[in-house]
């Protein structure tokens, strides 16, 4: 009895076994089949989510010390941070070396990364520039929170312009301002978060610029700085021609290597004996002159084509030239030759300018002359409609200065009549035609904080008797005639410069003190696609 009891029990407790184990087999299939379900619901609703222009205005995808940026604001600081990116490569000759918009940035690899033998890809290398340039513009936003700095009207102006120019140019294409800013920036943009974005950046940017303004120093500390880089900042004057080395062609030498390096190195001593010697023979400027038109006519035609006025910093401060421009011994007269590998230089030495003169400042009336381009016409300058047409130009230019010159004086000649005469007929944007920092030199294009104008202009501005409130109607052969009136006298130049070297150094130190939040990246920044 007992046995077949044992037997049963044994038996029901099996078949109880199976009951339970294919039961937790159901439940736990019910448990997959569900969480497919939930994952499903919950990349559908990513989905939903990512094409929610609602959310991508409203949910942070990045924060850095207490200012968070959603999807919309984060491409736009990254479209723009491409442009800037791009442009940077084209200025420096680098043009189609980086990413381009025919396929996605992550699907283009930029390089990789020696630490980490990782590939990056551009969307990576630019998704860090942007980070890093809004770190930049959150901790100059926030000092400038903590400051009490506010946005001036000018300012306020800047913005409104940039968002009517958004509307002008939609406007012009057939599209709504929206859909202009959605093709530039990203899909949610609008001209709501537009003015936001341009607000937030100009109360950064702005502050910024405020505050490397508002470094001042006393005329012995810019003193003290521009002698000590007098070196880099004073402006050489001087005359120049370069001796070109007959160098062998490479093709006469095809099986001759010795050969080829031999007759390079004659060359080159050739030419640097011919600049020794066309030096040797210098001993005024009139004899440099008349040597230069000798060795290349169609190079040196014309006198002032070796003259040149430059920054030894400009040139390189190590190179022959610059060093013997800078030897306190240097003098008017001096000449040499620089040897330089195939191209050798002879020099004559005219002076050494230390920029200690005040700029000038001008109001002026500008009527351009039409431009006239040579490649219009089949046979370029030298074709007679061009020529006809200059002249044209020209004749209209001088027509219209002369009527304006005369309503000038009809008012009285004066500057309200002047600033009254600006307003009405001026091709310049200029408030009031008004120009200051003006510096000599300038029209030769260095990298002076000074204000560039023609070779007339300085000429006439810089002339020892000039006095306020004087006038002239100049011809410039660039753009046509400026009804000029004299202001009077700026800053010391040598001052201007070391004190914008000086608030450039002092501005550097203040970003590098700036407390600066590390960004957090949230969940949604992982769904920001480029």
């Amino acid at each position: 009895m007992s046995g077949m009891f044992d037997k049963k029990t044994k038996k029901a407790q099996k078949k109880q076994a199976i009951t339970k184990k294919q039961e937790k087999a159901k439940k736990k299939s019910k448990i997959i089949t569900v969480s497919v379900i939930v994952i499903f619901a919950i990349f559908l609703s990513t989905a939903l989510i990512i094409n929610s222009n609602l959310i991508r205005r409203t949910v942070p995808v990045l924060t850095i010390d207490g200012i968070s940026f959603n999807t919309t604001e984060f491409e736009y600081f990254f479209n723009v941070q491409y442009q800037l990116y791009i442009e940077q490569l084209n200025q420096s000759g680098m043009e189609g070396m980086g990413p381009t918009r025919d396929r996605p940035l992550r699907d283009q690899i930029a390089w990789t990364n020696p630490e980490t033998e990782k590939e990056e890809t551009w969307a990576d290398v630019l998704y860090e520039m942007t980070i890093e340039r809004l770190a930049f513009l959150v901790a100059f936003y926030n000092d400038a929170t903590r400051y009490g700095f506010k946005l001036n009207e000018d300012h306020l102006d800047a913005i409104e312009f940039e968002v009517e120019m958004i509307i002008l140019q939609a406007g012009f294409n057939g599209m709504s301002a929206d859909s202009l800013l959605q093709h530039m920036y990203g899909p949610s943009m609008n001209i709501k978060t537009f003015r936001n974005v341009l607000t937030f950046t100009a109360a950064a940017e702005f502050f910024s610029e405020y505050t490397r303004e508002s470094f001042n120093f006393s005329d012995a500390e810019l003193n003290e700085y521009y002698n000590e880089h007098a070196d880099e900042f004073d402006v050489h004057e001087y005359r120049i021609m370069l001796i070109y080395a007959d160098m062998p062609d490479r093709m006469d030498f095809i099986d001759d290597e010795e050969g080829f390096e031999e007759a390079t190195e004659k060359a080159i001593e050739e030419a640097y004996e011919l600049a020794l010697s066309i030096a040797n023979d210098i001993n005024t400027e009139e004899e440099f002159i008349a040597a230069a038109l000798n060795y290349n006519e169609d190079q040196y035609s014309e006198p002032d084509s070796t003259l040149q006025r430059q920054q030894a910093r400009n040139i390189g401060l190590e190179v022959d030239i610059a060093i013997w421009f800078n030897d306190p011994a240097r003098a008017y007269g001096d000449v040499t030759a620089i040897p330089a590998g195939n191209l050798n230089s002879v020099v004559f030495y005219i002076s050494r300018n230390d920029n200690n003169y005040h700029t000038l400042s001008m109001n002026q009336l500008l009527i351009l002359r039409e431009k006239i381009n040579p490649a219009d016409f089949e046979d370029g300058e030298e074709d007679p409609e061009y020529i006809e047409a200059l002249a044209e130009a020209e004749k209209e230019a001088l027509e219209r200065a002369e009527e304006v010159y005369q309503k000038f004086i009809d008012a009285g000649g004066t500057k309200e009549a002047l600033l009254d005469l600006i307003e009405e007929y001026s091709d310049e944007n200029t408030p009031e035609g008004f120009y200051d920092n003006i510096t000599l030199f300038s029209y030769r294009g260095f990298d002076f904080t000074g204000m560039r104008v023609s070779e007339e202009l300085e000429t006439w501005l810089f002339d020892d008797s000039r006095q306020v409130g004087d006038v002239e109607l100049i011809k410039t052969a660039d753009h046509g005639y400026h009804l000029t009136m004299f202001a009077g006298e700026g800053d010391i130049f040598a001052h201007l410069i070391a004190r914008d070297r000086l608030r450039t150094e002092a501005h550097n130190d203040w970003v590098e003190n700036l407390p600066k939040g590390e960004p957090t990246k949230h969940f949604m920044f992982i769904l920001v696609h480029m």
